[in-house]
């Protein structure tokens, strides 16, 4: 079993055995010996609110490293963990919320729908057949991305039980989108499906509105306080006399470590002006958005008042800086890792985060 599979594996024992409410949402039936995706967990508000020292925990105990912590929405927040010390691609990330949001919709199925029944898989749990195809349903409509292979996840899970699932639909989307709905999956229409999906996004932004409360509000303030003050990013200079090289050791670098980042930003400014004036505000803000970004420096166009700038003015400096790099990848790798893992311990237990109660 690999790493990653050992680790989540775990992590399923220890929420077990600490009694903890908590169900995977998609994409789980090869799990955990095969992960496809980012692990989705609906998790009860008391754990969430210790996950902080649970996922640290589990990192610990593994011997690998939480690369990004990201508050990303309404009482949800990913962590992603890796080794420090890798050869090729690793990816683990595992999501937790606590009432399923989305951007502009917020609390479409609240956690109690999605904890109660929840079925025994493997050595973790499910939610029932009619709230997974609920679940399903509002990420393909919000996302406006149904395809067939989710229609037939779909047909699957509304056979388990037809009764249930369909008066669950009745009563989520009202009795004529419930029928359209049910023929969009006993029939695996995508055509039917995408001709009503207008419709259906109008119906959802009801639903949401009908849940609506101060906190989500109050908590969406509060997160984007965080995630300025601590960008879950990092910017990473290559200065060189050969930007093509710079650019291969780019790309074997993020061949490698591209599952440790959310997301991937490549800059190439010609001088400390275009650095200053046209990329600084979008490298800032993809840092702040999840992404690691390369910058591509040649030495050529860069006289040395502007390297020395660059190094040495706190506010604008990358946060690593290699020159003429001819050190070895899985070198490289560890520092870029380590420099990353560290500023993300400092983001742990802050009180200005839902995660951080011990």
């Amino acid at each position: 079993m690999k790493l990653e599979s050992q680790i989540l594996n775990n992590f399923f024992d220890i929420l077990n055995k600490q009694g903890i409410n908590y169900c995977v949402m998609n994409n789980y039936t090869e799990m955990p010996e095969v992960i496809p995706s980012d692990v989705d967990f609906a998790i009860e508000e008391k754990a969430f609110n210790k996950l902080d020292s649970l996922v640290f925990d589990l990192a610990s105990k593994h011997n690998v490293v939480i690369t990004q912590k990201i508050w990303h929405g309404y009482n949800k927040c990913a962590y992603i963990l890796t080794p420090l010390n890798i050869g090729e691609y690793f990816w683990l990330q595992l999501d937790f919320f606590v009432d399923f949001c989305a951007k502009g919709y917020p609390k479409l199925l609240p956690i109690e729908s999605m904890l109660s029944d929840k079925v025994s898989y493997k050595n973790f749990y499910t939610p029932k057949s009619s709230i997974e195809v609920l679940f399903v349903l509002q990420r393909r409509i919000f996302k406006r991305d149904m395809k067939i292979k989710h229609l037939k996840i779909l047909y699957n899970l509304y056979i388990q039980d037809e009764d249930m699932i369909k008066e669950e639909l009745l009563n989520m989307f009202g009795s004529s989108l419930g029928e359209t709905l049910t023929k969009v999956i006993l029939n695996k229409n995508l055509t039917l499906f995408n001709k009503n999906l207008d419709l259906l996004e109008i119906k959802l932004k009801h639903i949401s509105i009908s849940n609506f409360n101060f906190k989500y509000y109050f908590l969406q303030i509060k997160r984007v306080i965080y995630r300025l003050m601590y960008p879950t990013g990092l910017s990473i200079a290559f200065v060189g006399n050969n930007t093509f090289e710079q650019e291969q050791l780019i790309a074997k670098i993020d061949n490698v470590i591209s599952g440790s980042f959310h997301g991937t930003l490549k800059i190439k400014p010609t001088n400390l002006f275009s650095y200053l004036f046209v990329d600084y505000i979008t490298i800032v803000w993809a840092k702040i958005t999840k992404k690691k970004v390369y910058i591509t420096i040649d030495l050529k166009n860069w006289k040395g008042v502007s390297l020395w700038i660059l190094q040495n003015i706190y506010f604008i400096k990358p946060d690593l800086v290699f020159f003429n790099s001819d050190q070895k990848i899985n070198k490289l790798t560890h520092l870029l890792l380590k420099k990353q893992s560290d500023r993300t311990a400092k983001h742990f237990f802050n009180i200005l985060s839902p995660t951080s109660k011990k």
